[in-house]
């Protein structure tokens, strides 16, 4: 594993690391799926593949530790799509116009209709403490 971007970042000589007090803390918010209409979802995960449930990698003096987050992409053109095919399709069936209040509520119908299939994107961060 290598790093794309480092940032060094120097502690005063007194501070102490406590693994274990960090690691029973990162046991309170480890990474999960992101519900059916949650944008996105971020937590802890094992930085290290062939220790899957450790949470923190303890190394020579250290630990290694990684945050894993997950969004939800849903493209704008895909809502506009979907909403313009309802707007005509109302305009069709009712032959009246479709004010601004009322795409909006369909917008936000749309996006909630669409947001449990949509494509995630997953980044980790990672830290050598």
């Amino acid at each position: 594993m290598w790093f794309r971007q480092l940032a060094l970042f120097r502690l005063p000589q007194d501070a102490r690391l406590d693994l274990e007090a960090l690691a029973s803390g990162m046991e309170q918010h480890v990474f999960a799926l992101p519900g059916g209409l949650e944008w996105s979802s971020q937590g802890f995960v094992a930085p290290a593949s062939h220790a899957p449930d450790r949470l923190l990698h303890p190394l020579a003096g250290g630990a290694l530790v990684a945050l894993k987050r997950e969004d939800k992409v849903l493209p704008a053109a895909t809502i506009r799509d979907a909403l313009d095919a309802k707007i005509a399709d109302i305009e069709a069936r009712e032959c009246r116009p479709v004010g601004r209040k009322e795409k909006c509520a369909l917008k936000e119908q749309i996006t909630d209709d669409l947001l449990p299939r949509a494509m995630t994107r997953t980044s980790r961060t990672r830290a050598l403490l």
